[in-house]
């Protein structure tokens, strides 16, 4: 009699799994399938680390695959600007990063004039990232800059909109399964617009600039171009996503 056996995908880890630094982890679908060799990552690593051993440092290889091996506090990121998010729309996140069931507690970014903030700063889209739990973090950033002021006469310059925020992820463009934050996020206002100038014997006054559009704001992630399942944002309470002021015209 015939028959056919199917192998799920993906998985969903419920328990934590401990592992240390120096263990293996890796995975394999079906029989025949291509192991695929993790990263073991149990601290947080210094400020700017890329020594892609630690999760600041997976910095240092954004197309490795990573998966947690213990929970990670965070608590003890730079002061001032916090945590480096992983990944930038220049080059992008796109490894794998499972929590395997563990929990980064007490995340701060602080990075106002990034365009996209989150631990992952921008997920790319071969990127997945599953099987993990963030709470009680701050994260703020996204702000637009500022239109410039005009001189004489002349309009001022408009402000630029402001970027992507999320907890998990600025921007997500890859997939993402059973993970889950809480905490507060911060920013994504568009800049002001800068003010016109004044008028000068013949000429008219300038017009004042217009304000950016806000940015993407959200509890999992800010702005997503991508795959999310079974993952949820809860207790968020979010800040920011205004636009920003128009500038004034010339007295």
């Amino acid at each position: 009699f015939p028959y056919t056996t199917l192998f799920r995908s993906s998985y969903n880890v419920n328990e934590p799994v401990n592992l240390a630094s120096t263990s293996s982890f890796s995975t394999k679908l079906g029989l025949d399938g291509v192991a695929k060799n993790y990263t073991i990552v149990t601290a947080l690593g210094a400020p700017n680390s890329v020594t892609a051993a630690d999760l600041q440092g997976m910095n240092g290889n954004l197309a490795l695959n990573y998966v947690l091996g213990a929970d990670i506090d965070a608590a003890t990121t730079l002061a001032g600007t916090g945590f480096t998010p992983i990944g930038t729309a220049a080059t992008p996140f796109s490894g794998t990063f499972d929590g395997l069931g563990h929990e980064i507690n007490n995340l701060i970014i602080n990075r106002p004039l990034l365009h996209d903030v989150g631990l992952f700063g921008v997920a790319g889209s071969a990127s997945v990232i599953r099987n993990v739990t963030m709470s009680n973090i701050s994260v703020s950033g996204g702000n637009g800059v500022n239109g410039s002021n005009a001189t004489t006469y002349s309009d001022g310059g408009d402000g630029s909109d402001g970027g992507n925020v999320g907890g998990l992820a600025g921007s997500n463009f890859g997939t993402i399964n059973n993970s889950h934050v809480s905490g507060v996020l911060l920013g994504g206002k568009g800049g002001d617009g800068g003010n016109g100038g004044e008028g000068h014997y013949e000429y008219k006054n300038g017009n004042g600039g217009d304000g950016g559009n806000g940015g993407n704001v959200g509890g999992l992630v800010g702005l997503n171009n991508g795959n999310i399942n079974n993952s949820t944002s809860l207790s968020v309470t979010i800040v920011g996503g205004d636009g920003g002021a128009g500038g004034d015209s010339g007295n």
